[in-house]
This record gives C-alpha cells, structure tokens and sequence, in this order.
C-alpha cells in the first residue's frame, strides 16, 4: 500500500506533509508513502498581494486539481488557508497536529512592538494581522511581505520591513522558534480560523476511512467552530476577521474579531460540546 500526499514544496509544507505521512505510516504498518510536490502561482509571484492573484485557495485548488486527476491520493494543507466550507467531492477526511495559534513578531532588533518606534514597518500578506496591527499599534505601519518563511526573512534582512507577522505555529515546525522577539496573546491578535491545524483532504469516501485515524476529537472541534463563524461572515481571502476556539470537556469557548467599515468588532462566546463517551 502506498499512500501519496499532494504538497506544496516549501520548507514549512513539506514538514507538515511529513507529519501526515508519518502518522499514516503508524496508522497502516508497512505502508508507504510519497510526495507529490505542486508549485503554485501563490508561490512563483511574490511581488503582488495575494488577494490580487487568487487569494489563499490559489495553493488549496493546486493541491485539488491532483485530488481530481488521480496523481495524489491526499493533500496536506493549513486549514487556515482553506475555503470555510468543503465542496463535494472533496472530503475533508482529517484534521489533527494541533499546535500553538498564535502569532509571533520577528524583527531585526530583536524589539518587541511596543519597543519599536513610531513609523517602523511590520511585515505581514494578511488583511486580519493589518487590522489588528492598525487597531493596536497604530504608529506602526503593516507593509505588504509575500513568499515563504525564509523569503520573508530575507526581505526583512534587505530592509523592506523592520519586523515580520507570522504564525508561530510555523515556526515552531521548522525549528525557527529562537528567531520569535514575542508572541502575541489571542485575547489582544486574535488568530486566524484554523491557524496552527494541519488538513488532510481527499476526493474518495474509501480513502477517507484510510485517514480517519488521524482525525483529533478536540481539534475537529475547534476547527468546525471556527470555520462556521468564518462561513457565517462570509469571510475570504480579504475579509479582515478572526476566530480562536478553545475546547473544554463539554463546552467550547471562542473569541472572534471583524473589521468591517472601518470599525472593529469584538465578541466572546461560549456553547456546549455532545462528547460521546469514548472521548
């Protein structure tokens, strides 16, 4: 048996394709796996914003179109990067490999932002990290970066921003969490849905069955509760918005955040979880 996996080919993609294969590995002994690696035009143009040339799903449709022609059997995404509802035939198998949401400042000097002086340019591709930088720190300036982990800190070390926004879950997967000046609380840089979950998509409801022992209670949980106020907002690419699901035995809570008009709007939220007992 062999199992392939549709991947981007960035660092930060393939480890986290690596993680999926590993756990398909464990699942299924003496299975194999391979990747099949996709490179996007998200990931060939990184001088214009993303949400000028296809938005996020630019990457999630790439890995699809393999789905679809049979060269992949699953794709390994960031859920974050994911469309808020999954359209048949694609089957959203797993979700799991939960780790940290937050987001993490990288700067030159090592500052922190309230340290940074009015003026100074963070660097981020995302409208939400625009709006809570702008909400926040509003001497600060959110300039547009694009590309993966290390073309980012390359345009940092050439002087096009004085700190980065990224996910530190990223990080954390690629070993480069001593780079993080600070991580950003979630009550103040509420996360993105989904951010810090691994996705396991595939197109066939046999193969399905396959991942299913991939699939983590708690984090299916706070995935499907961020996603569906994502899905409510109508929220895309260029929707500044946030979700961050925190899942407790029997309930969950979730704070959220929408830019809209120019204003912010905040809530907190909490609704119960029907745990089967096995959990």
């Amino acid at each position: 048996m062999k199992f392939r996996i549709a991947t981007r080919g960035s660092p930060l993609a393939l480890a986290q394709a690596g993680m999926v294969a590993a756990a398909l590995t464990r699942a299924h002994p003496g299975a194999e796996t391979e990747m099949v690696e996709v490179s996007t035009r998200g990931d060939e143009v990184t001088d214009r914003p993303l949400a000028d040339i296809g938005g996020k799903e630019l990457f999630v449709k790439a890995l699809q179109s393999e789905l679809l022609s049979g060269r992949a059997d699953f794709a390994a995404h960031s859920l974050k990067d994911m469309a808020a509802l999954t359209v048949a035939p694609f089957i959203l198998a797993a979700v799991g490999f939960a780790e940290d949401a937050r987001d993490a400042l990288i700067s030159r000097e090592g500052a922190v932002l309230r340290e940074l002086p009015d003026g100074s340019r963070i660097g981020t591709s995302s409208p939400r990290r625009t709006a809570l930088l702008r909400a926040r720190y509003p001497g600060l300036r959110a300039v547009g970066i694009r590309g993966n982990v290390q073309t980012r800190l390359e345009k940092m070390r050439r002087g096009e921003c004085d700190g980065l926004l990224l996910a530190l879950a990223g990080l954390r997967r690629m070993g480069m969490e001593d780079c993080v000046a600070e991580i950003l609380p979630v009550d103040s840089f509420i996360p993105a849905a989904g951010q810090g979950i691994v996705a396991v998509e595939c197109a066939d409801a046999g193969l399905a069955e396959q991942a299913a022992a991939l699939d983590e209670f708690g984090t299916r949980i706070r995935a499907v509760a961020e996603r569906t106020f994502s899905a409510r907002i109508g929220g895309d690419c260029h929707t500044p918005l946030g979700a961050h699901a925190v899942v407790e035995v029997d309930h969950v809570r979730m704070r959220t955040f929408l830019e809209a008009d120019g204003k912010m709007f905040y809530a907190e939220s909490e609704s119960a979880v029907d745990c089967p007992e096995e959990c």
